[in-house]
């Protein structure tokens, strides 16, 4: 009876190591896949198929897990490794998602797969020497205790998982910028112009590109003018054409984004806005006198612009005043002495600290 009561227990020792290592990666593949890496997956589809195939979550998500899972069963199957060992099963799958995860788009039709070229077959090859000698070493491990949840095997595979799983978010991240454009020109091409603009607004990471996308869909949403100094930008008035050789769409039509941006109120804005992130102030103030009527119902960032050029000319073509803004500029100007990240902190959503400090 004590013999059958260990057999049994062994066994449901070794199920356990199984079920629970199936159960994390598989939660792990799908919401790795479906949540962090869905838009950039689409992205790459585009690139690689020429715009001629179309990456669609409720269906890329199940068979990337799928074939990922099927290539684990089949290696454990041929392997034979099933105690200590078992985590090794995993190691060719996790290869496969951060390969499959990895392109790296760079414009249209310009991409790359490297590393990944000649490290998935290495790491591939490294799993079958691993498995070989777990499996030669395999029949002298001990045998699992009473309690399979006190098993030193169980958590040696679960504390394995978990390292190469973080190894495979490292090693397939192409950076958080990259991620913030892939989302935002999916969001964008869905005219989800609300919800991109919400994509890495607490990021101070950004590139012409991400800026350009900033800028067109706060155009479209009519915010331009009052909320585009609130992100942190880069590549000045020449990221207001999408067309401009540092911006790289992967997605959107960038010949059509410029032809829209330069019709109605969109290309009133976009001039505004283009010679303040030049910092073209005395043309700014010209060109709002024409476009503008200048009152209390200026967007924010224009109202900011023009009182700054008020108090920084001589003989300025119009002049702004506002006694809250008075003394937000007073404070702005007492803490210029200080560091820059705490200018940030208090009026980094400004017009006035992008003119001190984004050169």
């Amino acid at each position: 009876m004590n013999l059958e009561y260990a057999i049994s227990n062994k066994n449901n020792g070794y199920r356990l190591v199984k079920v629970l290592g199936t159960i994390v990666f598989l939660l792990f593949s799908y919401c790795y896949v479906n949540f962090y890496q869905d838009d950039v997956l689409l992205i790459s589809q585009h690139i690689l198929s020429g715009g001629q195939t179309h990456y669609a979550r409720s269906i890329g998500t199940p068979l990337i897990v799928l074939i990922l899972w099927l290539l684990q069963l089949v290696v454990c199957r041929l392997s034979g490794v099933n105690k200590r060992a078992y985590w090794i099963t995993f190691l060719p799958s996790f290869a496969l998602l951060a390969a499959i995860t990895g392109v790296r788009c760079y414009n249209v039709g310009v991409y790359s797969w490297w590393p990944w070229y000649w490290l998935l077959p290495l790491l591939w090859v490294l799993a079958g020497g691993l498995l070989w000698l777990a499996r030669q070493l395999q029949p002298f491990e001990s045998e699992l205790p009473d309690h399979p949840w006190q098993s030193r095997s169980l958590w040696i595979n679960l504390l394995a998982l978990f390292a190469m799983m973080f190894l495979t978010c490292l090693m397939s991240n192409p950076g958080e910028v990259y991620h913030y454009r892939a989302k935002m020109e999916v969001l964008i091409s869905e005219k989800k112009y609300d919800e991109a603009l919400k994509v890495g607004e607490k990021s101070l990471d950004t590139d012409s590109t991400l800026t350009a996308l900033r800028i067109y869909a706060l155009a479209e949403t009519g915010q331009l003018g009052s909320r585009l100094f609130e992100y942190p930008l880069v590549g000045g008035g020449a990221c207001m054409n999408p067309l401009d050789k540092n911006v790289h769409l992967l997605l959107l039509d960038a010949k059509a984004m410029s032809k829209q941006m330069k019709t109605g109120k969109l290309k009133r804005d976009c001039q505004l806005s283009a010679l303040l992130l030049d910092r073209k102030l005395d043309e700014f103030a010209g060109l709002l006198l024409k476009k503008y009527k200048v009152n209390s119902g200026l967007p924010k960032h224009y109202k900011e612009a023009l009182y700054l050029y008020t108090h920084t000319r001589s003989h300025p073509l119009v002049t702004m005043t506002d006694n809250v803004m008075d003394a937000d500029f007073e404070d702005f100007d007492k803490l210029i002495p200080t560091t820059e990240s705490a200018v940030r902190d208090a009026y980094g959503n400004t017009y006035w600290y992008y003119y001190k400090y984004k050169h």
